[in-house]
């Protein structure tokens, strides 16, 4: 679930970069932070 969000804040920081939307690099941003605590939360857990 981690690798797959982030897959899509990827795609969403390439779509910012290319159109200018501030919509995709929130986006982008948010998908990437929940990765990131997912990631954090199964270490915490002994279980990454």
């Amino acid at each position: 679930m981690a690798l797959e969000l982030a897959q899509l804040g990827a795609e969403a920081a390439r779509r910012a970069r290319t159109t200018g939307n501030g919509h995709y690099d929130r986006l982008a941003r948010t998908l990437t932070s929940r990765a990131g605590e997912i990631l954090d939360d199964l270490e915490r857990g002994g279980k990454a």
